[in-house]
């Protein structure tokens, strides 16, 4: 906009100097277009353009053309990033109307409109698009390799979705071979196998992962492939093979929840191979990687199937308190944190969180600050914020106080009221609440869950119903008092169609996830699995991380806020090996 001004209006000649100015306002306003191409900032740079125009002259027809497509396209890839489906697909459908639009451009325009398509869950549907967008890429040559790749990937998940599993799979492994040094080559070898599995064809979903492995031994799919090679080892009785598995993924993984859960199956290996003391030892290390995370639950009911002395072993390793020093929780001497405590205490969350902001005070001190003033959601990023090298303490002594403040009992009258009267385990509503929207009423999914327990408005009208409740509106979902109330009521069906009690609560969790539905369907899949084994073959990503997730964090709940004179037995819950029957 200064350069316009330089510049000057009107028709008077225009010296070298301004031209050069003009010349470049207007790369400035273009770049910006193409940059932010639905922002009010791209819409004054539009304005603007032709004033320019009109003092340095049109520019020629073939550069004015590449510009606006180059625009059409800026434009379709941020109304992807925005959620706007529908506009995507008539964008690219009238960019691909043109005459002679290069082949770059169409390669990459289909993409995007494959990509709207398959993003509103019409996987099979946009399969052709990903199809033609592939040869398009193809003959673009090189520099549309990446898009290539991608469009022949998401082609064969839409393939996957119409049912054709050996076809997917097979389509997967051509696409591997052909981009060996893609990072989507691991990927499809492990969707190769997911399609093989669905095709029953467990041998080639068995070399398909062991071709992952072996490929692209540092691929980030690599423990993926392992941990479902693990899953098969054991279903198959091979445990020589279950065991090398888990010593190769402790030599090679580095996040602390994969090295405790290698150390769970080593341990499991080790025990059907009638290795006691090593087993035994496996399942302490576990604990010990991550005390109070979902494999150091399952570690937990294997030594108590040991037996007592077993147990206490490991019962004691979440009493061992650390000599590592613990970061404080006191807020810093200074005027604004002494504000930010005062408005804490008298219930101004907003006002707290503000000075706190001001002050630049952050992590610990600010999480304490923030749920004392009940701003559970706000204290829930600030511990987030501070890594995740602390939950390698077992919570004792100084270290309890983290723990506490991580796991906070948030609405808990209403938890506590809700669950005592409708048959749902102790705490299990606290880990599904801090999984679903870490204590956020407002929250709402981008698939529309609301509130608390991210209930869906079609799943909270059948509870409702069920529940007796006549003023059902979706829009009471955001009410704490109300979407506890139906969250609840549904988590109390789930545990009592499962079998009541804790027993029931690792079924429920992927029943609440996915429906119940679903669990019923794996069920009769794999019904005579080991739970453990159950749990790990969950077909859904999401749902299995999730199951695993809410699991570790009611075991958690369970541990800290338990009654402190409790015994550990009825403290701790209980993972049974044989997945529990149902009512």
């Amino acid at each position: 906009a200064g350069l316009l001004a330089q510049a000057g209006e009107g028709d008077a000649p225009l010296s070298p100097e301004a031209r050069a100015e003009l010349t470049k306002a207007r790369a400035l306003y273009e770049t910006l277009e193409l940059e932010v191409p639905l922002s009010d900032y791209a819409a004054e740079a539009a304005a603007a353009l032709p004033r320019i125009d009109a003092r340095l002259g049109a520019r020629s027809k073939a550069d004015a053309l590449a510009f606006e497509r180059s625009l059409a396209k800026s434009r379709i890839e941020d109304e992807l990033k925005r959620g706007r489906y529908k506009a995507v697909i008539q964008d690219v459908d009238a960019l691909l109307k043109g005459a002679k639009v290069p082949v770059a451009l169409r390669c990459e325009a289909l993409y995007l409109k494959a990509s709207a398509i398959f993003k509103q869950r019409k996987r099979a549907d946009a399969r052709t698009v990903y199809e033609r967008a592939a040869k398009e890429c193809k003959r673009a040559g090189a520099d549309h390799k990446d898009t290539l790749v991608k469009s022949r990937y998401q082609a064969g998940r839409g393939r996957y979705a119409e049912g054709k599993y050996a076809r997917a799979a097979r389509e997967f492994e051509a696409l591997a071979t052909d981009a060996r040094d893609h990072s989507y080559a691991d990927d499809a070898l492990v969707l190769a196998g997911e399609s093989w599995a669905s095709a029953g064809q467990r041998d080639k979903e068995r070399r398909a992962y062991e071709r992952a492995l072996s490929d692209h031994p540092d691929g980030d799919m690599t423990g993926e492939a392992r941990r479902r090679l693990l899953v098969m080892a054991f279903a198959d009785k091979r445990l020589e093979d279950a065991l090398a598995l888990a010593d190769e993924g402790l030599a090679r993984e580095r996040d602390r929840k994969l090295i405790a859960k290698m150390h769970y199956f080593r341990g499991r290996a080790l025990a059907g191979l009638t290795r006691a003391d090593e087993a035994e030892a496996a399942w302490i290390a576990a604990i010990e990687a991550a005390p109070l995370d979902y494999p150091a639950f399952q570690a937990l009911s294997r030594l108590r199937e040991v037996g007592e002395e077993a147990f206490a072993r490991g019962v004691a390793v979440l009493e061992r308190a650390g000599d590592e020093a613990v970061p404080s929780l006191e807020l810093p001497a200074s005027e604004e944190a002494t504000r930010a405590a005062l408005l804490a205490r008298l219930g101004l969350g907003a006002e707290a969180a503000e000075e706190l902001s001001a002050a630049g005070i952050d992590g610990w001190p600010a999480a304490a600050v923030l749920a004392q003033a009940g701003l559970w959601e706000a204290s829930q990023r600030a511990v987030g914020r501070v890594g995740a090298s602390w939950r390698e303490r077992p919570p004792a002594g100084t270290a309890r106080a983290m723990w506490e403040l991580a796991h906070p009992l948030a609405f808990s009258r209403l938890v506590r009221e809700g669950e005592s009267s409708r048959g749902v385990p102790a705490f299990l509503t606290f880990a599904i609440m801090q999984t679903e929207s870490r204590f956020n009423p407002g929250a709402t999914s981008w698939a529309g869950a609301r509130g608390l327990l991210q209930m869906m408005p079609s799943t909270a009208k059948g509870v409702a119903k069920r529940a007796g409740v006549e003023d059902h509106s979706p829009a009471r979902l955001y009410n704490p008092e109300y979407n506890l109330g139906l969250g609840i009521f549904h988590l109390g069906e789930l545990v009592a169609r499962f079998g009541g009690e804790d027993a029931a609560v690792p079924l429920a969790i992927p029943g609440y996830n996915a429906g119940a539905g679903a669990v019923d369907k794996w069920l009769t899949e794999r019904g005579d699995w080991d739970l453990d084994l159950f749990i790990e073959s969950i077909p859904y990503d999401e749902t299995r991380k999730y199951t695993q997730s809410v699991l570790g964090r009611w075991y958690a709940y369970r541990w800290i806020h338990g009654p402190k004179d409790q015994d550990a037995r009825r403290k701790i819950p209980y993972l049974p090996t044989a997945i529990p029957k149902k009512e």
